[in-house]
């Protein structure tokens, strides 16, 4: 596997486990030489991951809506830069782009971009893997709904078919690598 796509948080000021955890992922992606595909701009935990693994040898491909890069948002050291018309655009590419993604905390954009991912998957139209990096049990309240929506019928897989969940990065390194 040479490109993970990573859905991640741009919001400032968030927990350290939050930004410790993005830079072990980017660290460990550079070092083994990976290309890191994401959201392109250069805050939050996408700055975290993206320093860490351009930092440690790996590559910048980032995919963002042409306006974040009039707003003076996109990381600098980016290896592909890929502008888009907006962010259904960018979640196409990055989807298209990576082998498998990872879940780091986030809002409503990683959200969006983690339900596009599954419900592909229950059309049968993506087939790549989920990873949920469940830092200091971020993804609890996902993970909840999923298993209510499968209780009440209206998943058509069980809600483990989607992602899989690890709880360090050091767990979801053994899960990537296997």
């Amino acid at each position: 596997m040479e490109k993970i796509g990573v859905f991640c948080s741009a919001a400032q000021g968030l927990p350290e486990s939050f930004t410790q955890a993005a830079r072990q992922l980017g660290q460990w992606m550079g070092q083994k030489g990976m290309t890191l595909v994401y959201g392109g701009v250069r805050k939050g935990l996408m700055a975290e991951v993206s320093l860490a693994c351009h930092e440690a040898g790996g590559r910048l491909y980032g995919i963002y809506p042409s306006y974040m890069e009039e707003r003076g948002f996109t990381e600098p050291d980016l290896d592909v830069c890929l502008p888009t018309a907006g962010l259904t655009d960018r979640k196409d590419l990055l989807l298209l782009n990576s082998e498998a993604l990872v879940a780091l905390p986030g809002g409503i954009g990683t959200l969006d971009e983690v339900f596009t991912l599954m419900g592909l998957m229950a059309a049968g139209e993506v087939e790549k893997p989920l990873f949920l990096l469940n830092v200091d049990g971020y993804w609890e309240p996902l993970l909840r709904l999923m298993e209510h929506l499968h209780r009440q019928g209206m998943l058509r897989h069980p809600a483990d078919h989607y992602y899989r969940v690890a709880g360090t990065v050091q767990e979801l390194i053994q899960m990537l690598e296997n």
